[in-house]
């Protein structure tokens, strides 16, 4: 059945729509220009091992940083889960290293700026580019130390009130408003996601399919790999959810929203929504971050 199918889970050939600006001194003054009232980033993140695993494969990384200096304030912030493939060799450490290595390339490429030592990175790569590039040297990385494993890969780095978004796999990214809407901003490279896009099964059929869980990408695996990349601007007190399918695969978008609502604090929320996707079985690692620009 997988072979029949797999030519459909291929993406066409047409990159997304970026509108990404350049790491450039024109693109430090025209944020500043675009974006007058400055965003501070707050973070959050909450990790489980679930009730039924003995290891957590899942790794995650947040970061932020503010620089100050040559008349502009930086706001930096890298967010990442990896959900390392289980059954896989070397599985289990999968994940670290591609947050690892993705996670240092960028800092290193972003120096100059963060440290306002200069303006620009080397090359002058644009956002897009620098995720791309970096997610590329993880792959060569995995394919090297852990040959035959996997991973997910969800991240988002932000640079003033611009956030980049890239995914491999089926961890997830979703905005949540002050009005209350939880939205996904990602897509799962699942085998049943496919199936719901070309007609064959029904959400509902999908949500309790027995191959929900395969993936036709992911980081590490063989061939060539492009990642979903996406720049878009910020909203004013907006916030993101980055989880694994530990937990969207037991908490319903819903029910995040629900707690989003009710809560007062990141720190109130992480820990309800794990709380609640243990409540429920927590058959898988269970990791997430939270990230509030205010």
């Amino acid at each position: 059945m997988l072979k029949k199918f797999f030519s459909l889970f291929q993406k066409k050939g047409v990159p997304a729509s970026v509108n990404t600006a350049p790491l450039s001194p024109e693109w430090l003054t025209a944020d500043q220009e675009l974006n007058n009232e400055v965003f501070n980033i707050i973070s959050f993140t909450a990790q489980s091992i679930g009730k039924v695993r003995t290891t957590n494969e899942d790794s995650v990384y947040a970061t932020t940083i503010t620089a100050v200096g040559n008349h502009h304030q930086i706001n930096f912030g890298l967010f990442m889960i990896a959900d390392g493939m289980g059954g896989h060799v070397n599985g289990e450490i999968t994940s670290s290293v591609a947050i690892n290595t993705i996670s240092s390339t960028i800092l290193e490429k972003l120096k100059p700026i963060l440290q306002n030592s200069g303006s620009q990175t080397s090359n002058n790569e644009s956002l897009h580019e620098l995720v791309q590039n970096a997610i590329h040297l993880a792959q060569e990385t995995l394919l090297r130390v852990a040959p035959g494993a996997g991973t997910t890969l969800t991240m988002a780095l932000v640079l003033n009130n611009q956030l980049t978004i890239a995914q491999i796999g089926d961890s997830r990214c979703y905005s949540y408003n002050n009005t209350g809407q939880l939205k996904l901003l990602t897509q799962d490279h699942s085998l049943v996601t496919r199936l719901v896009e070309i007609g064959h099964v029904s959400l509902e059929e999908a949500a309790n399919h027995p191959q929900k869980h395969i993936l036709y990408k992911a980081l590490g695996q063989k061939g060539i790999l492009e990642a979903d990349i996406e720049t878009v601007h910020i909203s004013k007190n907006s916030l993101l959810v980055l989880c694994s399918d530990g937990l969207w695969g037991q908490v319903s978008d819903d029910a995040m929203a629900s707690i989003l609502s009710n809560t007062s604090t990141l720190s109130e929320s992480a820990n309800k929504m794990v709380a609640l996707a243990n409540s429920l079985g927590g058959p898988d690692n269970i990791s997430l971050i939270l990230v509030k620009f205010i």
